[in-house]
């Protein structure tokens, strides 16, 4: 026998020996023991939202929404619009908008006629009325109803709701669709891309014959920003002209506002920060990455004051309130990350700067918030500047300075 084969049989190398074998037959008796529950099991992927939104300003089918950023916008028809995710063709986002002539609040003609579609395309398709909850919008809260069907293959949740504009006779049709082993994920998504949706359709006037006024019509159909005269203001970025806006509540033909407006921006009317706000909104060229370098939203508060020369407490209770509407809904529609918005005095004006962030840092806008008045009437005025401009600073500079005297040039007309 070999003096390797005696020491592996001598007495104290079987006790090891014999013990590391007794761990390990104990260790494998746990295992088959407690099945599955000794294997790791990596967690399930979930998606990460953590990617800037970016608010679409479509003016020809009237409304702006965010969506999440990198997803595609794509007509399908003359009416309706679909955002797709660039990850997964499944994941989608849509909007359908119709003139509706004498709009009452209850239509629910877009939805019946989406789930009509739906159930034809794909027998066995099962509709949850309500199913889907409900969505809080601005002035206003919808029933969301909860589609369920199988599509090349694909078990799918499409969530729907209708939203109505009376005053505009135009309807709305949001609806979301994702997987549906997804969809309690992608649901949260869609419904905040849904609460970000506002109506930017004008009200039609109609006479006792219920004819729409054609004067209304041409107002509401916006232009460019014109001079008035020839006196022309050279601001530290912008060039702006005289001008005066047509009535920007086009029912009542009041108020008007005259002063000093950027040339060559176009404008239109859409109540801000409320539907019950009347408002110009205007946007310049086209000239940063195919988006607008900067949108300017003006609005009206009728007798804001209860005289033309406003206290500091007076100039408080106006501008906090809208403030906080604003911080709430605007602001945060270009991003989750906001800084402090801290009022500042800028001669007669209070002045409000504001950066929107995302979760990566990533600035979606920067620009200014404005308070002023004209006699009684308070002011509003809120600039956002793209991301392309907000990168330069001597444009956020140029922007600040001419916006504070566009805004202190204004006069209310009632």
């Amino acid at each position: 026998m070999s003096q390797a084969a005696v020491k592996s049989n001598s007495p104290k190398n079987f006790w090891r020996t014999g013990t590391v074998w007794l761990v390990v037959g104990l260790v494998s008796l746990l295992l088959v023991a407690c099945g599955d529950a000794a294997t790791p099991i990596p967690p399930t992927a979930t998606p990460s939202f953590q990617q800037k939104f970016r608010q679409d300003n479509n003016p020809d089918l009237f409304y702006t929404m965010n969506f999440p950023e990198g997803w595609t916008r794509a007509a399908v028809d003359a009416t309706s619009v679909v955002y797709t995710s660039p990850t997964d063709a499944n994941l989608k986002i849509g909007l359908v908008s119709k003139s509706i002539v004498k709009l009452k609040p209850d239509d629910q003609s877009l939805l019946q006629v989406r789930t009509t579609q739906v159930k034809n395309a794909n027998p066995g398709t099962r509709e949850d009325p309500g199913g889907g909850g409900t969505l809080n919008l601005l002035d206003t809260t919808v029933s969301v109803n909860r589609l369920s069907y199988s599509s090349n293959n694909n078990d799918l949740i499409q969530y729907i709701a209708q939203v109505n504009n009376v005053k505009a006779e135009r309807g709305y049709l949001l609806f979301g669709i994702s997987t549906a082993k997804d969809s309690s994920i992608y649901q949260p998504l869609y419904f905040d891309s849904f609460r970000s949706f506002t109506s930017s359709a004008p009200e039609v006037a109609r006479g006792e014959s219920g004819v729409a006024d054609p004067t209304v019509l041409v107002a509401n159909a916006g232009g460019k920003i014109r001079p008035v005269n020839a006196r022309e203001v050279r601001g530290q970025y912008l060039k702006m002209v005289e001008w005066q806006s047509p009535p920007l509540n086009v029912n009542v033909k009041q108020p008007t506002l005259s002063g000093t407006f950027p040339l060559d921006y176009d404008w239109r009317l859409r109540p801000f920060p409320t539907p019950a706000q009347p408002a110009l909104y205007l946007t310049s060229p086209i000239v940063d990455n195919n988006a607008n370098q900067a949108v300017i939203q003006i609005a009206i508060f009728k007798d804001a004051f209860k005289s033309a020369t406003p206290s500091a407490d007076d100039w408080r209770a106006f501008y906090s309130p809208t403030l906080n509407t604003l911080a709430a809904q605007y602001v945060q529609s270009f991003g989750t990350s906001i800084q402090p918005l801290e009022v500042t005095q800028a001669g007669p004006l209070y002045r409000v700067p504001f950066t929107a962030r995302n979760t990566k840092g990533e600035v979606g806008s920067r620009g200014f918030i404005l308070f002023g008045h004209s006699g009684t009437h308070g002011i509003l005025g809120v600039i956002s500047i793209s991301p392309g401009s907000a990168a330069k600073q001597n444009l956020v500079d140029g922007f600040d300075r001419d916006f504070q005297t566009i805004i202190s040039s204004l006069k209310v007309n009632y």
